[in-house]
């Protein structure tokens, strides 16, 4: 299930307080944002993915609906009104301005059904967008695979397909990223396809993985880390016997070595690490963090960012500054 970003628009503290304590009883995996002023409210739609708006028929809503309307957001809004506003409840509803509404004084259990009610809209919209989304990607990045023009890569990224397009799609995308911050750092053309065919196959290892492992939703277990841990080596051994792969085996084998030698399987630290593998190691800890998955969402790109900037001490400096845009 994914984790829910709930915002509440409502005249009264006691009154919000009390939805608050209705939603967390529902053990809704939820982060609530509670604003009082009509900017502010404004703000957190347009800076967040708010997925349900509890809001009282008060000055400001109209403004709040309006923009979530026009601006076609999939926010599900629910309605907090009195009887006598019942029939402006059900205009808005025919106009598509609301999804639901309650009317008070209310019952906890009602409140809890039609939390209910826009939860199962919300996790159905998003499965049908994220599956949308994921075939799209996954013809676009058809053309990219195709390009390196490599027998080899090709049978090797029919066989991530098979796995799952959610492998194909990140190590695609992963390869992307880390050719354009090859770019960026000046490096050769042969160098850049090095780069390029490396990080397609750095996730190779995974066709070996049980899939109950790889699509789990939520923490691995001890055992569980220790397997999909084993993938780095498993691409190395797939790959090394390869002609003309011995280098791109070495750079797969240390995607997940870390500077300050805290990374795997080897723990090699510093200058002991690939330049090449420093790139697709932050470029596939960056995709990680943004990209969706079935059972949750992609981070905003920005706190993705801080992230990576925070434990900067595991990542080449310069090749996290071109990630941040700073050279």
């Amino acid at each position: 299930m994914i984790d829910k970003n709930i915002l509440l628009f409502i005249e009264e503290q006691k009154q919000a307080d009390n939805i608050i304590t209705i939603i967390k009883s529902y053990g809704i995996n939820s982060n609530i944002n509670t604003e009082y002023k009509t900017d502010e409210a404004l703000k957190t739609v347009e800076e967040k993915n708010v997925d349900i708006l509890i809001c009282g028929n008060i000055k400001g809503t109209n403004d709040l609906l309006k923009y979530i309307h026009d601006n076609d957001l999939k926010t599900y809004v629910i309605m907090l009104a009195n009887l006598n506003e019942l029939n402006h409840v059900i205009d808005l509803i025919s106009k598509r301005m609301i999804n639901h509404f309650i009317i008070m004084p209310y019952n906890d259990e009602y409140v809890r059904e039609i939390l209910r009610q826009a939860i199962l809209h919300i996790e159905e919209a998003y499965k049908l967008d994220y599956k949308f989304n994921e075939e799209n990607e996954y013809s676009e990045y058809n053309d990219f695979v195709n390009n390196t023009k490599n027998p080899v890569v090709d049978a090797f990224m029919s066989l991530l397909k098979v796995t799952g397009k959610e492998i194909y799609i990140h190590s695609v995308q992963v390869s992307k990223l880390a050719v354009e911050i090859a770019e960026k750092m000046n490096y050769p053309d042969n160098n850049i396809q090095t780069i390029r065919i490396a990080a397609l196959l750095h996730d190779i290892g995974k066709i070996s993985i049980d899939n109950s492992i790889l699509n789990k939703p939520g923490r691995l277990d001890v055992c569980e880390t220790n397997e999909m841990q084993e993938h780095a080596t498993k691409s190395y051994y797939i790959l090394k016997n390869l002609s003309g792969f011995d280098k791109i085996a070495e750079i797969v084998f240390q995607h997940h070595e870390r500077l300050d030698g805290s990374g795997y399987p080897r723990g090699l630290s510093g200058n002991q690490i690939l330049p090449e593998a420093r790139i697709i190691s932050v470029a596939d800890t960056y995709n990680a963090l943004v990209s969706d998955r079935l059972y949750r969402r992609g981070m905003d790109k920005k706190e993705a960012l801080n992230i990576i900037k925070k434990d900067i001490r595991l990542y080449d400096n310069q090749v996290v500054n071109i990630l941040l845009g700073e050279n």
